[in-house]
């Protein structure tokens, strides 16, 4: 906490991860967790921080003594993995960079909060004219498709502008699709989600995390 205060960056220390589950209100940028004493699984911090945000924090975990047991926790979820001693220019700058990441989820969740709220306000009628909207359809292609007027089918273009606060049809449709994809995010090793059937993809993924793992263990990447 010293080290990290003194490069200005706003701390809070918790001893246990049950004291950590009972302030439900803090929102880290990132976590630090030493291992030393921690009586809890990287599982169970993962739920803590799910339940909490829904969206992905960071987390950096203290105390790997090998590249094997980092590549376990990395695959578990953490973002980064720092061996003791701790190197002091090595943790500050990787609380930096995971605190970037941090704040850039949570930017993007509140996007997609936001963009879901506004689909929420429309009715089932205008959802069924904004998904044709979507598919690149007409006025009077929409209202052929739902039987009614091009006219109609305006107007209700027209209120989905309003209740979107848009001005063109093209921030619409970015509102619409940002509402409807799932939120994803920068975990700091992982840039994609991993599917165990795409065995291209998996690789490449264990390739990222052991190459993370062996920066901080150059010794035993042998």
């Amino acid at each position: 906490m010293i080290l990290l205060e003194k490069e200005r960056i706003s701390v809070q220390s918790y001893e246990t991860v049950a004291e950590f589950r009972a302030r439900s209100e803090t929102q880290p940028d990132c976590l630090l967790v030493d291992l030393a004493g921690l009586g809890a699984a990287m599982a169970d911090i993962l739920r803590v921080l799910e339940k909490r945000n829904g969206r992905t924090t960071p987390v950096i975990v203290i105390g790997p003594t090998s590249v094997g047991a980092a590549v376990q926790y990395m695959k578990a979820g953490a973002s980064d993995c720092l061996p003791k001693p701790l190197n002091e220019t090595a943790l500050i700058e990787c609380v930096r960079r995971m605190s970037a990441i941090g704040q850039a989820n949570r930017r993007k969740a509140a996007h997609i909060a936001a963009a879901k709220a506004k689909l929420e306000l429309l009715t089932e009628r205008e959802k069924q004219v904004l998904d044709l909207m979507i598919s690149g359809r007409t006025n009077q292609a929409v209202g052929d498709e739902l039987k009614i007027s091009g006219r109609t089918a305006e107007h209700y273009r027209e209120r989905i502008k309003t209740k979107f606060e848009a001005k063109h049809l093209v921030e619409i449709l970015y509102t619409a699709m940002i509402a409807m994809q799932s939120v994803t995010h920068e975990t700091g090793n992982q840039r994609e989600p991993v599917a165990k059937s795409n065995k291209a993809r998996f690789r490449r993924h264990y390739r990222g995390i052991r190459t993370a793992a062996c920066t901080h263990f150059p010794e035993q990447a042998a």
